[in-house]
C-alpha cells in the first residue's frame, strides 16, 4: 500500500491536500528537533541524559550513557547515579522472572567498570571514598560500614554529599527518621543546593505522620523554598481544615511546572479546539455561538477545581487511592477516577443548558460538551508531566484531548437531550452515563494496571470506540463541505501537536529514543487519525 501511495499522490488531488502538509510538518519536526539536539549538545551532556532516561526505566540506555559520559570524566554525582542505575538493574534481575531474557536489562561490563571509575584522577578524596563506601553498599556488601562515611558526615564544616548518602543508606535500613534528619542536615549545611534535600525530608516526615515537626517547618525561614502550596493542603488534610484546602488546592497542583508541558498543552488546546469548533461550525455567523464555545472550554478548565476537591475526599477519607491489586484498582479507576472526572465536567456543563434549550440546536450542545471536555484535558495535560514520567505523560498527552471530547461530548448531549424529551429522560441518561463513566475508568485501568501490561491494546479499543460515537454524532450534524474543511485542519493539526512532542521528548533523551517515547502516543494518534478520515472524508 505505502509502494501504491506516491501514485495515488500524483492522481489525487484531495488526498494530496490532506498528505503533504503533513508530511511537510513531520519533516519539519524531525529537522528541529534534530537541529536542537544540535544547539544543546554543550548544555545537555551525556551524563543529563543517561539521568533523564534511568528516570524514565530506560536501565540499559542509562548504563550505556553513564559509561560514557565517565569515560569523558569522571564526576562524582554521575558516578553515585551510575551506581544507582548498575543497583536497579541487579535488582530487576533477582525479581522479575517473568520476563524473558531479552527483555531483561544489562550493564555494559561488570563491576571492574565502576572500579576503574573509582580510580579516576578525577575525584578527589574524600569523594573518592564516599563513592567507594556506595559502591561497596549498593553492589557488593549491604552491611558495609558507615563509620568512615559518618565521620565524614558529622565533621565541622560536613563534606558535601556525605549526609545525603547517608540519609540515603537510612531509608535502605528503613530508619525513617534518620533519613529525614540526614536530608535536612545537608539542606541546612548547603542551602544553595538545598531545595531537593528539604523537600525529601518533609516527604519522609510526612510517611511518618510527624505532622508537628512538619508544621514547625513551615514556618521555618529555611523551608521557604519547598514549604508551598502542595505542602500547605497536606498539612490541611491532615487537620480536616478546609479553608487552606479550598485556597490552596489549586495552585499545588501547578507547583514545579515547568515551560515545556504548558506550551504543549496550550498548542494542543488551541488546535483542538479549532477542530472542535469547526465541527460545531463556529465559522458560521451564527449570534453569540462564538462566545458560547468561548465560555464551554472556560467552564472545562474551571472544572478541574471540583475534581481535585473530590480527590482530597476519597484519598483523605475514604482511602480510595490506587494498590496495585487487580480488583480494588478497577473499583479505584471507575468509581474513583471514571465517576468523578465525568461528574465533575458534567456539572460545569450545566451551567450552559439554559442557553442552549433556549437556542435549541442539538449540535452546539454536542459542541459545547466537547469543549468542556477540552478544558478539562488542556489542564489535565500539563499535570501529566508532572505525575508520570515522560513516556507515560506524553502518551496520556497525545490521547487525552479526543478522549475528553469524546467522552463529554456525548454525556453533555444526553443531557440536553433528555432536557428537550422529559418523558424518555430516565431512558437517555441510564443508556449513556454509566457506559461514559465505565469506558473513562477501564480505559484508564487498562493504560495504568501493570497486570494488563501486555493488552494495552483494550485500551485502545475502549478509545475507539469511545471516539466512534462521538464523530457519528458530529457527522450526523454537519454537512460534507465543513467535514471535508475539518479534516483537513484535523491531519494539520494533528500532526504539529505530534511533532512538537517528538521535538520535546529529543530535548530530553535526544532524537533516537525520542521516537521510542512517543511511540505509544503516535500509534494512538494514527488510530484515530484513521477514524478521522474514515468518519469524515
Amino acid at each position: 500500500m505505502l509502494r501504491l501511495l506516491p501514485r495515488r499522490l500524483q492522481h489525487d488531488r484531495r488526498l494530496r491536500r490532506l498528505v503533504l502538509p503533513a508530511l511537510a510538518i513531520a519533516a519539519s519536526s524531525i529537522v528541529i528537533a534534530l537541529v536542537l539536539h544540535s544547539l544543546s549538545g554543550a548544555t545537555v551532556t551525556a551524563s543529563d541524559r543517561a539521568i533523564k532516561l534511568a528516570a524514565m526505566g530506560d536501565l540499559e540506555s542509562a548504563d550505556r550513557m553513564f559509561v560514557e559520559a565517565l569515560s569523558a570524566k569522571t564526576d562524582f554525582e554521575t558516578l553515585i547515579a551510575f551506581i544507582d542505575n548498575r543497583a536497579a538493574i541487579v535488582e530487576i534481575a533477582s525479581i522479575a522472572e517473568s520476563l524473558a531474557p531479552e527483555e531483561m536489562p544489562r550493564a555494559a561490563g561488570g563491576n571492574e567498570v565502576v572500579e576503574r571509575f573509582l580510580a579516576s584522577r578525577d575525584l578527589h578524596g574524600d569523594e573518592r571514598r564516599m563513592a567507594r563506601y556506595w559502591f561497596e553498599l549498593r553492589l557488593v556488601d549491604p552491611s558495609a560500614d558507615r563509620a568512615p562515611l559518618a565521620a565524614l558526615a558529622d565533621r565541622s564544616p560536613t563534606v558535601r554529599h556525605a549526609n545525603e548518602l547517608l540519609a540515603r543508606a537510612a531509608l535502605l535500613d528503613s530508619n525513617l527518621g534518620e533519613a529525614a534528619r540526614r536530608y535536612e542536615r545537608e539542606g541546612f549545611a548547603f542551602p544553595g543546593q538545598a531545595e531537593d534535600d528539604l523537600r525529601r525530608a518533609l516527604e519522609i516526615w510526612k510517611r511518618l505522620d510527624a505532622w508537628d515537626e512538619i508544621r514547625a517547618r513551615v514556618s521555618d525561614p529555611r523551608y521557604r523554598g519547598v514549604s508551598g502550596p502542595r505542602l500547605r493542603v497536606a498539612l490541611a488534610e491532615h487537620d480536616r481544615n478546609w479553608g487552606p484546602i479550598l485556597l490552596w488546592i489549586w495552585p499545588a497542583s501547578f507547583e514545579g511546572v515547568t515551560a515545556w508541558p504548558v506550551g504543549l498543552a496550550i498548542l494542543s488546546g488551541a488546535l483542538w479546539f479549532l477542530i472542535v469548533g469547526g465541527l460545531g461550525r463556529i465559522a458560521e455567523p451564527e449570534r453569540g455561538r462564538r462566545a458560547l464555545y468561548a465560555f464551554a472550554f472556560v467552564l472545562g478548565v474551571l472544572s478541574v477545581y471540583p475534581t481535585l476537591l473530590v480527590i482530597t475526599l476519597e484519598e483523605s477519607l475514604l482511602g480510595l487511592r490506587e494498590t496495585g491489586e487487580v480488583i480494588p484498582d478497577a473499583i479505584y479507576y471507575i468509581f474513583g477516577v471514571g465517576l468523578r472526572e465525568e461528574a465533575c465536567k458534567l456539572l460545569l456543563f450545566l451551567p450552559l443548558m439554559p442557553l442552549l434549550r433556549r437556542r435549541g440546536q442539538r449540535l452546539e450542545a454536542l459542541t459545547c460538551g466537547a469543549l468542556v471536555g477540552l478544558g478539562f484535558a488542556a489542564e489535565e495535560n500539563v499535570l501529566y508531566f508532572q505525575n508520570f514520567d515522560a513516556s507515560v505523560a506524553l502518551t496520556r498527552f497525545l490521547t487525552a484531548n479526543l478522549l475528553h471530547v469524546s467522552l463529554t461530548a456525548i454525556a453533555g448531549l444526553a443531557v440536553y437531550d433528555a432536557a428537550r424529551a422529559w418523558n424518555r429522560s430516565a431512558e437517555i441518561l441510564n443508556s449513556t452515563l454509566p457506559m461514559v463513566v465505565l469506558l473513562h475508568g477501564g480505559y484508564d485501568f487498562l493504560l495504568s494496571s501493570p497486570q494488563f501490561g501486555d493488552l494495552s491494546f483494550l485500551a485502545m479499543t475502549l478509545f475507539v470506540l469511545i471516539a466512534q460515537r462521538f464523530l457519528r454524532e458530529l457527522t450526523g450534524l454537519s454537512t460534507s463541505q465543513q467535514q471535508e474543511r475539518v479534516l483537513r485542519l484535523f491531519i494539520v493539526a494533528i500532526t504539529l501537536i505530534a511533532g512538537a512532542s517528538y521535538v520535546y521528548a529529543t530535548t530530553l533523551v535526544g532524537p533516537l529514543l525520542g521516537f521510542a517515547y512517543v511511540a505509544t502516543g503516535l500509534l494512538g494518534v494514527l488510530i484515530f487519525a484513521y477514524m478521522f478520515v474514515r468518519e469524515l472524508a
